[in-house]
């Protein structure tokens, strides 16, 4: 694995651990510092964005074709996914049965990620919570099996899209959020083709998607870019050795951001219960046990059920469709 792969993996681990505190802060666990921390922890959500246009772009440089790109992304993201969904019918039919969550509201684009075009709220309900982010992933995954179907240099597609993006925001094709959330993408896809060869053209999207975040999202998730570009940066030119806890939270993150929901909502009577009995130091040590939990079971699904579910998937893909 490269250095430049190695920074990936700890912004990775750093944006999970981000949206894990926000949630956890959220839902009533004190810690002994009240900052932006803890505030505006869901910015790590922009972060992801970022660094799956980053890695997207040095995903193709391998000359994929369209379909095995997109197998893969599949084999990446469904899995785990729907062992979420599992998860999430299980815990609101025999834990919070009074709830009568209505499953039935729910169509198969829904479940299968699929559904890009909400005109009122841009995402549709999810079952799955955090979910909603993997919305996005799919219609940037399915931007780019595009552009390696219909172009020969799969940049030129991206351009296209980027133009689109600027010039005919309202198109059919996209939702307002998605056009918000591509060029956090673009952000991140773009950066990668600079690192790899600083291009005048390149340098002059980057720019203007970072201008378009700053317009669309607001200054925080501009902030996220240009911290995660200094970030990427910065670890690159001091080549430190690997940081292996940063890594695996890195590798671990995406059952992590999915499993830490459902864990916390299932903790969430005793939080307040405790919040109401003990204060002080007591409760830090007991939020930060709760925190280290929740990591722990994300990085044991990972270990125990991603991992080994990906190299099949991805073996299975590479004998079959390469």
């Amino acid at each position: 694995m490269s250095q430049k792969i190695y920074s990936i993996q700890y912004l990775r681990g750093f944006s999970c651990l981000a949206v894990v505190f926000f949630h956890t802060y959220s839902l009533g666990l004190e810690w002994p510092i009240k900052n932006s921390f803890f505030d505006t922890g869901y910015l790590g959500v922009h972060v992801f964005f970022f660094i799956s246009g980053f890695i997207i772009s040095y995903i193709v440089e391998k000359n994929e074709n369209h379909e095995v790109f997109f197998k893969k992304r599949l084999a990446r993201i469904y899995p785990i996914y729907f062992q979420a969904y599992l998860v999430y019918i299980l815990y609101f039919t025999f834990y919070h049965l009074y709830k009568k969550y209505d499953f039935g509201n729910h169509d198969f684009w829904d479940i299968t990620l699929f559904t890009f075009f909400d005109t009122k709220q841009g995402i549709v309900d999810f079952v799955v919570l955090g979910s909603w982010t993997l919305y996005y992933e799919m219609f940037f995954y399915l931007v780019v099996a595009s552009s390696l179907n219909f172009f020969k240099n799969v940049k030129n597609g991206i351009n296209g899209f980027f133009i689109i993006c600027c010039f005919f925001p309202k198109t059919l094709i996209f939702s307002e959020l998605n056009v918000e959330f591509f060029f956090i993408f673009l952000s991140g896809f773009y950066f990668y083709e600079l690192n790899k060869k600083i291009k005048i053209l390149d340098a002059i999207i980057l720019i203007i998607c970072l201008y378009k975040v700053f317009l669309l999202n607001g200054k925080y998730s501009f902030y996220c870019c240009l911290l995660s570009i200094i970030f990427i940066l910065f670890f690159n030119l001091i080549k430190l050795k690997e940081l292996k806890s940063l890594t695996l939270i890195g590798d671990a993150s995406y059952s992590i951001y999915l499993f830490h929901f459902p864990l916390l909502f299932f903790m969430q009577p005793l939080i307040f219960e405790l919040s109401y009995i003990i204060q002080g130091t007591l409760l830090h040590i007991i939020s930060a046990t709760i925190v280290m939990m929740v990591i722990l079971i994300g990085i044991f699904n990972y270990e125990f059920v991603e991992k080994p579910i990906a190299k099949k998937l991805q073996k299975f893909i590479k004998s079959n469709y390469s």
